[in-house]
Formats: C-alpha cells, structure tokens, sequence
C-alpha cells in the first residue's frame, strides 16, 4: 500500500510537472533572456529536428540558417532577448540568428554555451565595418552646406503604391532645406519644402534609442526634423553614393 502511495504521488507530480512546461511555452511565449530562449528552442524543436541539427559540423550551421529561422524568431522580436546584442554592438538579424543557431548547436552537443565568447568575431568584423564606414561618411557629410536645397532619396520605404509608382516614374520630389548639421551621428536639420502628394514621407531618426518601436515618422511640408544625411542629396551635386 505504502509502494501504491509513493507511485501516484510520483506520478501526479509528473503530470504536474507537464502541465507547468506546456503552460510556460505556450504559442505566445517570449523567452526571458538568451538561456531561456535556448531552453525554449530544445523544447519546441522536434527531436528528428534536433538530431539532424546537432550532427552537422558547426562550421555548417550558416548554410542552415535559412530553414531553421522561422524557429529562432523569438530573438528578432521583442526584448529582453535581443538586448545583449544591440547592447554589444550587433544589429544585423543574420548575425544574431547565426550566434543562436551556433550556442544551440553546443547545447545540444553538451558544450558549454558562452554568448560573450561566440559574438567576439562579429564584434571584430562590425568594428572594422564601422571604422571604413565612418571615414567613408565623414568625406560624404563635408559635401553638405547650411542653406542647401536637397532633394529625398526614398532610401527605405514610400507611404504607398502610388507614391512608389508616381517616384519610379519621376514625378514624385520631395524637397527640403538644410538648417543645421550635427556631425557626432552626420543628421541633417531638415525643413520639408515640397512634396508630390499631401501624404508626406516616411522618414527614421537613427539616432533614437528606442528606432524598433519608433519605426517611420510621416513627415510633410512645413515639418522640421533630424535625419541620416545619407537620405538626402544636394539637387546640384553629383555624389553617387546610394
């Protein structure tokens, strides 16, 4: 009897014990930091899955990245997870989603997992990256002259279809005047002067701490704003950067 006992506590524990996991890793659940976020992955990854991805060579894991990111998805959304890169320097997704990729592979083979270890190579790559790149905007952003009339580039994005079709067509100019220049981040102080519709234009601030929840602004004739020089171009200059 007592044996009897003993198993159905063990058993209701266990039972328990499942209902906790399959009610922490619901559809909608948002891993806590990056440790958990690897928990998470051994949890929702098939075990066929896992014994594919653990056998192949670490070395092989880039060419992998395409099929498995739709299941690393968790570290391109919301924070707490991503906070260690963008806080380290890495901002490209790829990068981010081949690190975890990379400290799941060593999970799984029973390695031991040091984030801080894994991004030094890309730490190295992005410092030389920013360095040319920062020589590179420095000759771009002297160009540049108070009082210049540019026209926008529409880099990133258009309010619409219509817009986009009306700018490949070329008649679609957005036009402003250059105010001020704030070389620590190279932003131009733009006045919006001209636009072709009273949609306006979409625009980022970069140097805004919070840029993935901020995302485009709309802006229109008569705003004034901060934006990356690199959106904008004297109408009479000939610079072929893109």
């Amino acid at each position: 009897m007592k044996k009897l006992f003993v198993l159905i506590i063990i058993f209701h524990l266990q039972v328990t014990f499942s209902q906790e996991e399959l009610k922490k890793y619901d559809e909608n659940y948002t891993p806590l930091n990056l440790e958990d976020g690897l928990e998470y992955m051994e949890y929702i990854w098939s075990e066929k899955d896992k014994k594919e991805f653990k056998n192949l060579p670490e070395t092989s894991i880039s060419g992998y990245l395409p099929i498995e990111v739709s299941k690393i998805i968790w570290i391109l959304e919301e924070p707490p997870a991503i906070d260690f890169f963008i806080k380290n320097g890495i901002f490209s997704k790829r990068d981010i989603c081949s690190i975890v990729l990379k400290a799941f592979h060593r999970k799984l083979n029973n390695k031991k997992v040091n984030f801080k270890s894994l991004i030094k190579p890309y730490q190295r790559y992005w410092r030389k990256v920013n360095k040319e790149k920062y020589k590179e905007d420095k000759s771009f952003f002297r160009k540049y002259k108070v009082g210049d009339t540019l026209t926008f580039k529409f880099l990133r994005t258009y309010i619409d279809d219509e817009q986009e079709k009306l700018y490949q067509e070329g008649n679609c100019n957005a036009r402003g005047i250059l105010l001020e220049k704030r070389k620590s981040d190279f932003n131009l102080k733009i006045k919006l002067i001209e636009i072709c519709d009273k949609k306006g234009i979409y625009i980022v601030d970069f140097s805004k701490k919070e840029i993935e929840k901020s995302g485009f602004e709309v802006k229109n004739v008569g705003d004034v704003f901060w934006n990356f020089y690199n959106d904008w171009e004297p109408i009479t200059s000939k610079l072929s950067r893109h």
